[in-house]
């Protein structure tokens, strides 16, 4: 095993110059210049965004993304679009977002 030492040693090296090589070219042709979307960042960290994910495991997923496509188009909250078509109770709705 001693003997192998070295050999171990080097390819240890070389592979990360390989990934440091790597992660260079990602940052100069793919990262490099990329500014973020505040409007989409804050869009998708919405609160009915993150209601419509908890409510998705109690009304299934297709409902809870019609739910939050209606509060997003009419700007109301998606309680009261919950409340309103009378998917859950106000107790049910706020146990279910917690």
């Amino acid at each position: 095993m001693h003997a192998a030492k070295p050999l171990l040693a080097h390819n240890l090296l070389q592979s990360v110059r390989l990934l440091a090589d790597g992660m260079r070219s990602f940052e100069e042709h793919c990262v490099r210049g990329m500014e973020p979307d505040r409007d989409r960042i804050a869009a998708t960290l919405s609160p009915a965004m993150l209601q419509a994910t908890l409510l998705a495991k109690h009304i299934g997923h297709e409902e809870a993304a019609v739910l939050y496509r209606e509060a997003q188009a009419s700007g109301r909250p998606l309680r009261h679009i919950v409340l309103e078509r009378q998917i859950a109770s106000a107790e049910q709705f706020d146990a279910w977002v917690k």
